[in-house]
């Protein structure tokens, strides 16, 4: 064997060894802070054409659950109400307290009011007590879709979840380490899919 080719031997393969760890970084990454402001200027936005349920609790004579499409000058008129309510191009939370505002306390003396958009849903599956399809009713964080599905059960790796977003970006989530710092507990967005796979240790 020539010198040179014993040396070109030993460059070569911490090479492969950096670019193999590197990619690996890269997989097993979780995003942290740099995802939040995703939320606010794309999920939550409601836009003309979207179905909204009103639903009205915690007083007793609730009024029934109210339907209703945004309209093309994206407006909605919400039960109990004289004026309409401009919807498209607000989060489910700003109209969601702006109507409470509308109804409390010249309506009624307390209320609780939930907002939910028809057509938008997420998953959890794999090792939770309650795997399944939910409605997605407004900003949250993987850690609270896992909590709607009863939490995890004794099986699962709460280091290696997947978070796989509608547009197939796949994120690895460690439950532990959001636990411990909440910058990392990702916010949910809809069509996404949690998948809690099972623990070999």
């Amino acid at each position: 064997m020539k010198s040179s080719d014993f040396w070109h031997g030993c460059l070569v393969i911490p090479l492969v060894f950096v670019l193999i760890g590197s990619k690996c970084e890269r997989a097993d990454r979780v995003d942290g802070p740099g995802e939040s402001a995703l939320v606010d200027s794309i999920v939550d936005k409601l836009a003309v054409g979207n179905r909204i349920m009103i639903t009205f609790s915690g007083i007793a004579g609730a009024p029934p659950a109210h339907i209703e499409e945004i309209r093309a000058d994206g407006f909605i008129h919400p039960p109990l109400l004289e004026d309409e309510v401009k919807a498209a191009g607000k989060t489910i939370e700003e109209l969601r307290d702006e109507l409470r505002k509308l109804y409390v306390p010249s309506q009624f003396l307390s209320l609780t009011l939930t907002l939910s958009v028809d057509g938008r849903f997420y998953t959890v599956d794999g090792q939770v007590r309650l795997p399944g399809r939910f409605p997605y009713v407004g900003k949250m964080r993987v850690s609270e879709a896992i909590a709607e599905a009863r939490g995890l059960n004794n099986f699962a790796d709460r280091k290696r979840i997947t978070v796989t977003r509608a547009n197939g970006k796949r994120l690895v989530y460690n439950s532990l380490k959001a636990k411990e710092n909440a910058d990392y507990d990702l916010f949910l967005y809809p069509g996404d899919i949690v998948n809690v796979p099972k623990s070999f240790w």
